[in-house]
């Protein structure tokens, strides 16, 4: 009983915080500012269901060749769940590269760190942690120039720890209480079929339902040129 009392208290304390107010809406944004329709998704990088829904949602996109519609906007945000020990480094480097690269640089991030999420294991030291994310970055990226010590040291900077603990703040004050989790006009999307998350077709039903867009001819990889790597 003291153990549940004292995890309450704990409870209460990390909600009864008031989310901190910052300069810029969370999140990178994809689409027209002026859009009627604007879909969020929140995304754990340690999270294996974002390994596989997240991909489907971005087909998705591409096939109603959404960089060329003014319908709908697409906010990406990062956050960490306590139980996923390497979505924290993993979210603080996301905010180091959005800063210092732009949001596109930010989205190809997000995309080849879930592809490669087995690289980043709980089984490692956070020092043997933040090396592997240095040297995937400098890697994988390597058209940006990104300095692996430059990651390293994004895994340990105070912003970048701070700007973290925003975002997930944020998002248990949008309720969200897992990922991948999506708010369409500030209403929770259900996007689960019984025993399985949405399919493209089941995206496309949505998008044509919610904003009139359907799918265009658009040649593969073309379209979207940074949604899918």
């Amino acid at each position: 009983m003291q153990k549940f009392l004292i995890g309450l208290l704990c409870l209460s304390l990390v909600l009864g915080q008031q989310i901190p107010i910052t300069k810029t809406y969370d999140g990178i944004s994809f689409g027209s500012s002026e859009a009627p329709f604007v879909l969020e998704i929140f995304v754990d990088l340690g999270c294996s269901d974002c390994t596989r829904d997240v991909p489907i949602f971005q087909e998705a996109l591409q096939k109603i060749d959404f960089e060329n519609q003014k319908q709908m906007r697409v906010i990406y945000h990062v956050i960490e769940q306590a139980f996923h020990v390497t979505a924290f480094p993993l979210a603080m480097v996301f905010n180091y590269i959005d800063e210092q690269y732009g949001k596109e640089a930010a989205l190809e991030y997000i995309n080849l760190t879930l592809q490669n999420q087995s690289k980043f294991t709980s089984k490692q030291s956070f020092t043997t942690l933040y090396d592997t994310i240095g040297d995937f970055v400098a890697s994988e990226m390597s058209s940006y120039k990104i300095k692996k010590q430059n990651v390293v040291d994004a895994c340990q900077n105070r912003n970048y720890d701070l700007a973290s603990r925003y975002s997930w703040k944020y998002s248990v004050s949008r309720d969200i209480s897992g990922t991948p989790m999506f708010i369409a006009n500030g209403a929770i999307v259900d996007n689960n079929n019984g025993d399985s998350e949405w399919s493209v077709e089941d995206w496309l039903d949505f998008f044509e339902t919610y904003t009139g867009l359907t799918p265009k001819n658009v040649e593969e990889n073309q379209g979207v040129k940074y949604f899918l790597q």
